[in-house]
């Protein structure tokens, strides 16, 4: 990757996941009436839930990789804990939308499963870093 291109990913990154979390929380506590329903697909929800925390795990992994001190571990919990947070949220604070077990199930497995990828290209990452020294 071209160093100008990698230096603003790197500094997009961190605002990006916060943007993504508030974005995610904002769609998790707008009345359900809010949203169109153009695919008509059973629990279409949960590739919805399954998609976003994907992309605000692997966001929130890319955005503290410069930052040692913060495992992947610790992005993990907090990803699903984040995702739980807001289920409970829905039970409580709205009116019709509830909290549910299947897509607190759909959020962890989109969050273990850019674990996954993100640990699999960090690799390819380094490895193609020790291979090309001049990038």
């Amino acid at each position: 990757m071209l160093k100008p291109t990698r230096k603003l990913l790197e500094l997009s990154a961190l605002p990006g996941a916060i943007l993504l979390t508030v974005l995610i929380a904002f769609l998790s506590l707008i009345t359900s009436k809010s949203f169109v329903t153009a695919i008509n697909v059973d629990n279409s929800d949960k590739y919805g839930h399954f998609i976003s925390y994907f992309l605000l795990a692997y966001a929130w992994l890319y955005a503290t990789r410069p930052f040692s001190k913060i495992s992947k571990t610790a992005v993990v919990l907090s990803t699903i804990f984040y995702g739980i947070i807001l289920e409970v949220l829905q039970g409580t604070l709205t009116t019709d939308r509830s909290a549910d077990i299947f897509d607190i199930l759909a959020n962890s497995t989109g969050v273990v499963l850019a674990v996954l990828l993100f640990k699999r290209l960090d690799k390819f990452s380094d490895e193609n870093k020790k291979n090309c020294p001049n990038k």
